[in-house]
């Protein structure tokens, strides 16, 4: 079993790595005084002991600052980018980065990836490619340098023509949405459609174990996870060879996990994702709160590694109803369940909490089957799953044609019917 690639990336920019995330950080926290919001919320951040007596931060920070939080000068950002909010404002969170800040994800892309691709083979990139600096164009430009060759695709939107490229193109690996590369795994193994994947990177969102078994059943290829956000600079960690947790960035990033009260846990315990730039200049971001829920999984990876490594994201730490009765639903738990269904390939939950009632809207593609054996192969796979059991469930069917409308590449959630105040999120995580 090979090392991550990154650990010789890593220590021949740190040597040692903690004394060089100490030196990082002060310089960061240095850097940060030329922000007018870092200088009002850190002013004695030359006598803090420990990187917990800092305040953090969260997205609300990023969206009521905006370009406080800056410490170069506007005309030295190269990319801007803006997230819609679920906020009482609506108000977009913006991201900054400078040149060099962008030069840090591609040359972290580029180490990253070759754990998945060698020089000269060919991977399917089925991000948004078209925008200069965008994830996908990252992406390819980090792919060029290896050398490989990229595919530039974009999102998946109509099933046929992306199992054409595979073909066409005859890509050894790709790098997609879970969800939108399962299905079109699913696609091709109904059509009898043989692809020449060896690899898959599964990224921008939460990834069920279900639909890493799916893939590796269906295309045979070995499957891999990268955790990051664009607040982290798109890149976090991705996982090597021994499948073992998500290798962190630990040149450019300095990860804690803390629970409800802010308090960090040991490894093994899971809490919230924290962390903190080590190299950006354009908008560093020091103890900024992800919202996501896991853990840092102890000891050294199987592969030999040192590296900390993040366990699979479980979810968000708020993206749970509680209904009237009390029933929990969190969508990762519904994702290892309907995932399992041959005849689906996204679906989503509507809940109406007060009246312990949910909708499953289920997306399929004609020809898999019909609307009635869509929803009893559902009702099979509920069946034994105790949540299900204690909710009024409602599913409903829409057979689309080759095409993948549901989420568009957007952020799946558990979406509530009534206003915030007629439920309970859930904010606790399990040990």
């Amino acid at each position: 079993m090979a090392r991550t690639p990154l650990d010789a990336w890593i220590a021949g920019k740190t040597g040692d790595l903690a004394r060089w995330q100490q030196q990082q950080l002060r310089e960061t926290l240095r850097q940060a005084q030329h922000s007018p919001y870092y200088r009002a919320a850190l002013p004695s951040w030359e006598t803090a002991t420990a990187l917990g007596d800092l305040p953090t931060m969260t997205s609300e920070t990023l969206v009521e600052q905006g370009m406080r939080l800056l410490c170069v000068r506007p005309r030295e950002i190269s990319r801007i980018v803006s997230l819609c909010t679920s906020g009482s404002t609506g108000h977009p969170k913006r991201v900054y980065f400078t040149e060099q800040d962008l030069e840090l994800t591609i040359d972290f892309f580029a180490h990253g990836l070759t754990t998945m691709v060698r020089a000269r083979q060919a991977m399917a990139v089925c991000l948004p490619c078209a925008a200069t600096d965008g994830v996908g164009d990252l992406i390819c430009r980090a792919l060029r340098r290896i050398p490989v060759e990229p595919v530039p695709y974009g999102l998946i939107e109509n099933l046929e023509d992306a199992a054409r490229m595979l073909v066409s193109t005859q890509a050894q690996a790709a790098v997609g949405i879970p969800v939108q590369l399962v299905s079109l795994a699913r696609f091709c193994a109904r059509r009898g459609i043989r692809t020449n994947l060896r690899k898959v990177l599964l990224s921008t969102d939460y990834v069920p174990r279900a639909i890493i078994r799916q893939l590796r059943g269906l295309w045979g290829c070995e499957v891999y996870e990268h955790y990051g956000m664009t607040e982290m600079g798109l890149g976090g960690g991705v996982d090597c060879d021994a499948h073992a947790g998500c290798h962190v960035r630990e040149n450019d990033l300095l990860i804690e996990i803390i629970d409800a009260q802010g308090h960090p846990v040991p490894d093994g315990h899971r809490g919230e994702i924290v962390f903190t730039t080590l190299t950006r200049r354009g908008m560093p971001l020091i103890r900024y709160r992800t919202g996501d829920r896991s853990a840092i999984l102890p000891g050294n990876c199987p592969c030999g590694s040192p590296l900390r490594r993040l366990a699979p994201v479980q979810g968000r730490i708020d993206g749970a109803l509680v209904t009237r009765n009390g029933t929990t639903i969190r969508l990762p738990e519904w994702d290892e369940v309907l995932f399992q269904a041959d005849l689906i390939g996204d679906y989503r939950l509507l809940a109406t909490p007060s009246l312990d009632q949910l909708t499953i809207a289920v997306e399929t593609q004609r020809g898999w089957g019909t609307a009635a054996s869509v929803e009893r192969q559902v009702r099979a796979l509920l069946a034994g799953f105790r949540p299900a059991q204690a909710l009024r469930c409602d599913i409903r069917v829409a057979a689309q044609d080759n095409q993948l409308k549901l989420h568009h590449g957007n952020k799946r959630t558990v979406i509530s019917t009534e206003p915030p105040t007629r439920f309970r999120p859930v904010s606790a995580w399990p040990r």
